[in-house]
């Protein structure tokens, strides 16, 4: 929810770090350190925990600071990440998100070097984790090999979730060079049909970056047009904010903020239209749940969250925490979570 904070928390990260250890072949649900051979560890939470398997970015895009705070890509080796999801599924989770600053990048630095798409499918031959989630991926990275591997794997021990998190930021081509993004919209918009064409019930999401300096009327346009063609299932949607350091932040073109928040307002209504699009598409649907560890707050109900990104609200005992479960979908509880009834009996 605070991505666009990520470049302020990198560089103060690099000022006040403390490295929490802990032991690296046994995590467990209480333990949601997890050890890295990086600066920092991520966190995770008690049901899905997130590996960090790469740090540092190769992107240098003109209004990040990341890459000059964390430095290049760096990969953790193929034989500790299995290793790490083995001890994760062992002590009881069930799923585990690969995350990384520039995931797409991953192997890239190693000796002999490898890929993402390599990785993969040694999790998915080694069955090292019941589901394994992306973070999100660049655009160039995603590749039709990754897609596809995604989508082969269903059904299977080492099942890759049918979602996908790929950063847009802008719908205009020549904002997207002045951000030194390495893609255009044509591009992007290709990558979001092939999923759709390989997986017709992914979820797929995107970064929105508004109010980049010298974004007009039209390039806005222009984004908003793109976002309403594509089968998107959810926006998170970011105004822009200048970094010292930074290309962007010396550019001309500098957008009133009334008109940036007013941006903003109207994208994360299209991505509103969109989730709620999306969901109601699924109702009457039979699919996978894993259960949370926790109740929703306000309804009391179980919690549990499908492999293409639906957040899904069912009637059950504590037992079925922390397991997967079958589960009819049928209907909305909001524009963002849908009810569902278990096939299994509760």
């Amino acid at each position: 929810r605070e991505k666009d904070r990520i470049p302020a928390l990198s560089t103060s990260l690099l000022k006040t770090e403390t490295i929490k250890k802990s032991d690296a072949t046994s995590p467990s649900p209480g333990d949601t350190t997890i050890p890295l051979k990086f600066p920092w560890v991520a966190g995770a939470n008690k049901t899905r925990p997130f590996l960090k398997i790469q740090d540092g970015c190769d992107a240098f895009c003109s209004y990040c600071i990341v890459p000059h705070a964390r430095g290049r890509s760096r990969s953790m080796a193929t034989k500790d990440v299995l290793k790490q999801l083995k001890a994760y599924n062992q002590n009881g989770f069930h799923e585990v998100v690969l995350t990384g600053i520039h995931l797409g990048r991953y192997g890239r630095d190693l000796l002999p070097p490898t890929t993402l798409f390599d990785l993969l499918k040694r999790v998915q031959s080694k069955q090292s984790i019941d589901r394994l989630r992306l973070s999100s991926i660049e655009p160039l990275e995603l590749t039709r090999d990754i897609i596809r591997v995604v989508d082969k794997s269903q059904g299977t021990a080492g099942a890759i979730c049918r979602h996908f998190h790929i950063p847009l930021q802008s719908g205009d081509n020549a904002i997207l060079k002045k951000m030194n993004r390495p893609y255009r919209r044509e591009a992007f918009k290709k990558l979001v049909l092939d999923i759709k064409e390989i997986i017709p019930d992914a979820g797929i999401g995107c970064d929105i970056l508004i109010g980049f300096p010298g974004e007009t009327d039209e390039a806005f346009e222009n984004t908003r047009r793109l976002i309403r063609e594509l089968p998107l299932t959810y926006l998170h949607v970011f105004p822009f904010s200048e970094r010292e350091g930074t290309p962007a932040g010396r550019f001309p073109g500098k957008v009133p903020q009334q008109v940036v928040k007013e941006r903003c307002r109207k994208i994360r209504e299209l991505g509103q239209r969109k989730r709620k699009a999306f969901l109601n598409s699924r109702i009457g649907c039979a699919t996978t749940v894993l259960v949370e560890n926790w109740r929703n707050r306000g309804t009391g109900q179980l919690k549990g969250i499908t492999s293409n990104y639906i957040t899904v609200l069912v009637e059950g005992n504590d037992h079925l925490m922390n397991t997967f479960q079958e589960v009819r979908l049928n209907g909305l509880h909001d524009d963002q979570r849908m009810t569902g009834t278990l096939l299994t009996g509760p």
